[in-house]
């Protein structure tokens, strides 16, 4: 090779080993890959505290357990439920004994017995023991109680989701601070449902505009051998990290086997519309120092197979595709040694 003009020559025999190929427009950025990490979907979980206040002196649900919607995970024998149940008796019977009392001054008004305004009061006293009787309803209810169970000071705590116990932090005979008691409350359960998982992946700033929702996701999971899962985007961040120049980007995935575990490390494909470009095959480009080039065919048509020369070029390389997209130094339809 002549070190001033880069140009290499090549004999007859050594001319019928290189290969050449054509500078042409091609697709590419059809396809983003980033890594990701599998996440709970925390629209699927539920952070269970204690409307009441009270002892806990029952754990029914363990970490790690399959529940149901409703299924019992402790129980808490509380004061407040019995004060609530026993509201709930009493506006009973005041509300029975006013409906009587309001009969009956009924009956006496017809037959001008007493005074109307008895009858009033009566009418009076029975609204108000109506209203007492459904605020005493509506407390229960707060309770995700039965309004018509007979009083008790036990309050069965229950999941409020199908899903898997992923966090419990109750013990026997701890005293539980209740919601409606104006104090700070803990989680005592931590219930989700990992039949659908998020994966978040971070995108960069040059590829953000080509991310949309609902394009379709392709997952490779480190932890699960032989599967590709199928997911799609439903979330774009609009803010950038400043450090990285990237923005978050989150994925829905089905997870109806929960082989798709929290934390585990996947490999995000994002189908995304690609662009055109000037593109050549990888083994065309040759890097010298902090330069990169490409050997062209030069001369007449009798010596085109046997002198080539060194041409820099600027390219956009992404690992992730096949070919090299030449931003600066060919045209389409040049040659270049591969």
């Amino acid at each position: 090779m002549s070190p001033a003009t880069g140009e290499i020559r090549l004999t007859a025999a050594q001319a019928t080993q290189v290969r050449i190929a054509a500078v042409a427009m091609n697709e590419i950025g059809a396809r983003i890959v980033t890594p990701g990490r599998v996440t709970y979907n925390d629209l699927l979980v539920s952070h269970i505290t204690s409307p009441v206040s009270g002892r806990l002196t029952q754990i029914l649900g363990q970490f790690g357990q399959q529940v149901r919607r409703g299924a019992p995970l402790a129980v808490i024998v509380s004061p407040d439920m019995g004060i609530a149940s026993s509201d709930v008796d009493k506006a009973e019977a005041d509300l029975n004994q006013t409906a009587l009392d309001l009969e009956r001054q009924k009956r006496l008004l017809a037959a001008h017995a007493v005074p109307e305004r008895d009858y009033e009061n009566a009418l009076d006293n029975h609204e108000r023991a109506k209203t007492e009787y459904e605020r005493a309803n509506k407390k229960m209810t707060l309770f995700s109680a039965n309004p018509n169970a007979t009083v008790s000071q036990n309050y069965t705590l229950r999941s409020a989701i199908d899903g898997e116990i992923i966090s419990r932090t109750a013990f026997l005979g701890a005293e539980i601070q209740g919601q409606y008691a104006g104090g700070n409350t803990n989680d005592l359960f931590v219930v989700a449902d990992l039949r659908e998982v998020w994966v978040m992946g971070d995108i960069h700033e040059a590829d953000i505009g080509r991310v949309k929702v609902g394009q379709r996701v392709h997952l490779i999971v480190e932890g699960v051998t032989g599967e590709i899962f199928e997911g799609s985007v439903d979330w774009v961040a609009d803010i950038l990290d400043p450090t990285t120049r990237t923005a978050r980007v989150r994925c829905v995935v089905q997870n109806p086997r929960r082989r798709l575990k929290p934390d585990m490390f996947a490999n995000m494909t994002i189908e995304a519309p690609g662009r055109q470009a000037l593109t050549l095959p990888r083994s065309a480009v040759v890097r010298l120092g902090d330069k990169t080039v490409v050997f062209v065919p030069r001369g007449s048509q009798d010596a085109e197979a046997r002198r080539f020369v060194r041409r820099p070029v600027i390219v956009d390389d992404d690992p992730a595709e096949q070919v090299i997209a030449v931003t600066h130094g060919l045209e389409a339809g040049e040659k270049v040694v591969v």
